[in-house]
């Protein structure tokens, strides 16, 4: 099992930064380099993703209770952000669709690392409760405590932060666009999970919902 996971990481952190190369160009590629923002959201991200999904130990278990759909919300993510990374340092090299000020990359950069952080603590509080699909696993029980004490959706907290944040990167407009589309996603699967944790937890979860916020602290 960790030499295939190991595999995993070491295939989905390949495609990731094949994608984001064949998107910027292989002939030039020194100068995708030159900013420091860009320079370091590779790494960052790389790192990022092999911390997850060594941190995500069960990520696509069903258990006893998965309401229908499951695959295709998760490839309906894949089918929004792998063309992503191909198109943000295709346009970014090119100026198309952009931001004409360098000061909006670090700020896209420090919202990539804190939506990162949140998801990978939120993992690690989860531990064998986490599964990629919502679902009720044998044995699962509610999770209140670390951040989870505040906020009940914090990955998805931490993907409305690091996608977006990518797009500011690479100054794209889109940020806007991939706001709107993890904000939804997050507020619509975050209903979902939560119905379904209610019928399984019943009074345990209602006591939950009322002390905590869904996404993000004293907001919403």
């Amino acid at each position: 099992m960790a030499v295939r996971r190991a595999i995993g990481i070491l295939m989905s952190a390949g495609v990731f930064a094949t994608l984001l190369i064949l998107g910027w160009g292989i002939r030039d590629l020194g100068s995708l380099f030159v900013s420091g923002a860009r320079a370091a959201f590779l790494p960052i991200m790389l790192i990022a993703m092999a911390c997850a999904a060594a941190s995500a130990q069960t990520p696509l278990k069903k258990g006893t209770r998965t309401p229908p759909g499951q695959r295709l919300v998760l490839a309906s993510v894949q089918i929004v952000t792998l063309p992503l990374l191909v198109f943000l340092p295709y346009a970014d090299k090119r100026g198309i669709f952009v931001m004409h000020t360098e000061w909006v990359r670090w700020l896209g950069l420090g919202s990539v690392l804190g939506g990162y952080a949140i998801m990978l603590v939120a993992l690690r509080t989860l531990g064998r409760n986490y599964s990629a699909y919502v679902t009720i696993q044998e044995q699962h029980r509610l999770v209140q405590t670390g951040i989870y004490s505040v906020v009940r959706n914090p990955i998805y907290l931490g993907t409305m932060l690091s996608w977006p944040g990518a797009c500011l990167v690479f100054r794209s407009w889109l940020v806007i666009p991939i706001f709107m589309y993890f904000l939804g996603f997050g507020v619509l699967r975050g209903a979902q999970e939560e119905r379904v944790l209610r019928e399984h937890f019943n009074a345990e979860f209602e006591a939950y919902r009322q002390r905590t916020w869904r996404l993000v602290p004293y907001v919403y």
